[in-house]
């Protein structure tokens, strides 16, 4: 379903009767266009206007600015909408908790921005202290891919701090918080290619802490949008798409955390809750496995859940009180978990640190990868010695797509993925001899 935003976005208008007549006919013109689509769901008068006008200080002292608020954006575009696309559901702005300043980011009512965790700086577990409605705008900034950030920095330019790369950053301080959440989370980035990858990393785990969050609270919650999916430009950005196409950790993230089954794990303390969130329409049989491991990948302790989870809803497994198997061991032990539906086909697979990823007793792992297919379309085959928390696989010169990437290898077993090559004239020793590869333990080591 499409969430569709209006021509207004933090911007105040003054209208004039020349003016309003203009606005009016390109909504007319715009609405026409698009009302036709399938998958438009909801149409929205602007992007934070509302809230704006209450709160920002420009605008919340302005009577001119609220009238003429109030009247562009409920009473002129409501009532074009309501003429030429009855059936499709009209919103004032957002935020709002349904217009007429009444509270618009209030949890308990319609949608809500969310930044506390980008521009509040603040810890990513902040989102499990807020039960929004429907949270339709946060986000992380993270760097592109390194090959897009070469299109445009020479290698004198790769510093955070450049001229080349502040220029391509428009977020005000940008560069300085990515940084801050690195140095909370992992060790200090030994070169510039591994602070890309931590920038990613960071993202997707800040992104997938809200939308975890809010799945597991389904029937309180129940949307999320984050900000962004792609960009106008190759530039250090919110999105998940770079400017060229490539799929930065966030869009292969938002692949497992918006599947529509979904196992996610919440830890307090040494006690983890495991929650099965099904958002298909039939009931879902699921076996959940879990186990405590070390890196090396001997387990301590274990068990299962044979489960099943109603449409459209989530559930809880009964509380896991780890203490015992974690007692001394928080740098060393981690939570693995499996998902298999009733065919024992596995689902997805995730792990869990009880400490930050600095300070996890990663050792170097041995990665064997095996590449066969042709014309484009190849298989990988991947295998480690010992845990890899968020490999990352990439090509130094090719761009491909692959069934999965920026995951963590939890097992001795093998892991297979398809691989889409742009260059259909590629071979699998090409791709070979081109492969790179990193993962968590490669920040801050060479």
């Amino acid at each position: 379903i499409v969430w569709q935003d209006f021509m207004f976005a933090c911007v105040n208008v003054c209208l004039s009767e020349d003016f309003t007549q203009n606005i009016r006919q390109e909504f007319i013109d715009n609405i026409r266009r698009i009302r036709d689509h399938a998958c438009l769901g909801l149409l929205c008068g602007n992007n934070e206007m509302e809230d704006a006008v209450m709160h920002w200080d420009d605008c919340k002292d302005s009577a001119l600015v609220k009238a003429d608020y109030l009247q562009l954006y409920e009473h002129i575009l409501p009532d074009i909408c309501e003429k030429y696309c009855p059936d499709i559901f009209y919103w004032p702005s957002s935020p709002s908790s349904g217009g007429g300043f009444d509270d618009p980011q209030d949890e308990t009512r319609g949608d809500a921005h969310y930044w506390g965790a980008w521009h509040g700086s603040i810890p990513f577990e902040s989102y499990r202290q807020h039960y929004f409605r429907f949270c339709s705008e946060f986000g992380f900034e993270a760097f592109p891919n390194f090959k897009t950030i070469q299109s445009y920095a020479e290698p004198e330019d790769m510093n955070p701090f450049s001229l080349v790369m502040e220029s391509h950053q428009k977020c005000l301080s940008g560069n300085t918080k990515i940084l801050s959440y690195a140095s909370d989370k992992y060790l200090y980035p030994y070169d510039f290619r591994s602070l890309v990858y931590t920038s990613q990393l960071l993202q997707a785990d800040a992104i997938r802490y809200g939308v975890e969050h809010f799945r597991r609270n389904r029937g309180r919650c129940m949307g999320a949008i984050y900000w962004q999916l792609n960009d106008c430009w190759p530039v250090a950005s919110w999105a998940s798409v770079d400017y060229f196409g490539r799929w930065k950790a966030l869009m292969y993230s938002s692949k497992r955390f918006f599947a529509p089954v979904l196992l996610s794990a919440h830890e307090d303390g040494t006690q983890v809750t495991l929650n099965l969130s099904n958002e298909t329409r039939q009931d879902f049989h699921a076996i959940v496995c879990w186990r405590i491991t070390d890196r090396d990948f001997t387990s301590y302790e274990n068990g299962q859940f044979d489960i099943t989870v109603s449409a459209l809803s989530a559930k809880d497994l009964p509380v896991l009180d780890l203490t015992q198997a974690l007692q001394d061991h928080k740098t060393d032990r981690l939570l693995a978990y499996e998902l298999y539906d009733e065919e024992n086909r596995l689902i997805s697979s995730s792990s869990l640190l009880f400490c930050k990823p600095k300070h996890f007793a990663l050792a170097k792992p041995d990665i064997a990868v095996d590449i066969t297919g042709a014309a484009g379309q190849f298989m990988l085959q991947i295998s480690a010695s010992t845990y890899v928390k968020s490999l990352e696989i990439d090509f130094e010169h090719y761009d491909a797509r692959l069934s999965d990437n920026y995951f963590d290898i939890t097992s001795p077993d093998s892991v297979y993925l398809y691989l889409t090559a742009e260059d259909t004239n590629l071979t699998a020793e090409q791709l070979l001899a081109d492969l790179h590869l990193q993962s968590v333990y490669d920040i801050g080591r060479k």
